[in-house]
């Protein structure tokens, strides 16, 4: 979807979602990973791409799980700071 070869790094966390209205159920998997290359490009399946610092990420829209997974994100970039 952004055209970018990634390393994961770590697994961040495994939700099961439902998509669309039908009961089709999904099993996503979200990683923490390194961009390695390519050139970062919305394919025809992304209207657009863009950046966000981490305090500024929006919380809202997408998947149902894509809240609780944002949090995580947050979450795991806050205590990665302390530790660093």
């Amino acid at each position: 979807e952004a055209n970018l070869i990634v390393e994961p790094t770590e697994i961040l966390g495994i939700v099961i979602d439902e998509y669309d209205i039908g009961n089709h159920h999904t099993l996503n998997i979200y990683y923490i990973g390194e961009i390695k290359g390519g050139e970062m490009k919305a394919q025809d399946d992304v209207a657009s791409l863009e950046w966000f610092k981490i305090e500024d990420l929006p919380l809202e829209g997408g998947f149902p799980c894509t809240t609780h997974i944002l949090k995580k994100l947050k979450a795991w970039y806050i205590k990665k700071q302390a530790t660093s």
